[in-house]
C-alpha cells in the first residue's frame, strides 16, 4: 500500500514519458527517486534505537546512497548540466523541525 502510494505520486511523470500525459514538468520524479528517498528515510529510523544490529546495515546502505549522490553530481558537472544536480539528490540525514 506504501509503494501503490508512491506510484499515484508518480504517475503523471510516466503518462507524460508515455507520450499520454501533459508535458513533463521539472518537478516531476520517477518511482526509483521516491523509494530511494524513503529507503534513506527507514535507513535514518535506524538510528533511532538502540541495541540491534539493524544499525550496522543502515549505515552501509545509507553509505551506499551517499556514493550514488556523488556519482550523479560529478556526471552533472561532467555533462555541464549543474540545474539539473538538486532533481536526483536524496538528502540523507535531513534536519528535522
Amino acid at each position: 500500500s506504501k509503494y501503490l502510494h508512491l506510484f499515484d505520486q508518480v504517475k503523471q511523470f510516466y503518462e507524460a514519458e508515455s507520450g499520454e500525459g501533459r508535458s513533463t514538468q521539472p518537478g516531476f520524479q520517477s518511482i526509483e527517486d521516491l523509494i530511494y528517498t524513503e529507503n534513506v528515510h527507514m535507513y535514518e529510523m535506524a538510528f533511532e534505537q538502540q541495541y540491534h544490529f539493524g544499525v550496522f546495515y543502515a549505515w552501509v546502505k545509507l553509505r551506499e546512497q551517499e556514493i550514488r549522490n556523488v556519482r550523479w553530481i560529478a556526471n552533472m558537472v561532467i555533462l555541464n548540466t549543474k540545474e539539473h544536480i538538486d532533481d536526483t539528490v536524496v538528502p540523507i540525514f535531513q534536519p528535522r523541525l
